[in-house]
């Protein structure tokens, strides 16, 4: 139970932990209503705490803040081979303080456990949790050292009846700065 703990409660942090098999290798390990708590003192990017609540993680930095909350609705896959973790149809929010900034939905979601990176796909939706702006795009990574969020497969934003579209899309959640490229488009007044 404690090794089913660190797998599902962090993702990144039981692939920092663990020590490589001695058996060859078996297929992803699905993980279910598992509940507890893991603390990461490795060196990467997730120290930390992670805890696990059935299907409901979050992550806390050193101080012991709320840095993001995860919901999954299928259970997390974990592959010692790759060392990522898998889910499906997740909502996602990263915080700002007690508040939640940016909240993610998507149909797939893969941690990156040795780096930190949680990359949503299969079309994802993004909205501040203030509805104001609001976001489609192919797919989306949120990269934990700067706190961006980096959307591709080209992007639409929806803002105050103005609807902006483009290639690529940039959330710098500390500079507060929203950016589109790649062939602009924007509609002012546009329905939605």
């Amino acid at each position: 139970m404690v090794l089913g703990v660190l797998a599902v409660g962090a993702v990144a942090t039981w692939g920092l932990l663990r020590r490589q098999p001695t058996s060859p290798p078996g297929p992803a390990s699905p993980v279910g209503e598992t509940s507890g708590a893991a603390t990461s003192t490795a060196a990467g990017a997730l120290k930390g705490q992670v805890e696990v609540e059935g299907a409901k993680v979050t992550k806390r930095d050193e101080q012991g803040n709320l840095v993001w909350a995860l919901e999954a609705e299928t259970q997390v896959s974990i592959s010692p081979e790759t060392r990522q973790a898998t889910a499906q149809n997740v909502r996602w929010s990263l915080q700002q303080g007690a508040k939640a900034e940016w909240i993610v939905e998507a149909p797939a979601l893969v941690i990156d456990y040795e780096t930190g990176r949680l990359r949503f796909t299969e079309g994802v939706r993004v909205c501040s949790a203030d509805g104001a702006r609001r976001f489609r795009v192919g797919q989306l990574t949120y990269e934990p050292e700067t706190k961006r969020l980096i959307g591709e497969g080209g992007a639409q934003m929806e803002s105050n009846q103005t609807v902006v579209t483009g290639g690529r899309l940039v959330v710098d959640t500390r500079a507060k700065q929203i950016r589109l490229s790649g062939g602009v488009k924007a509609k002012v007044g546009a329905s939605r």
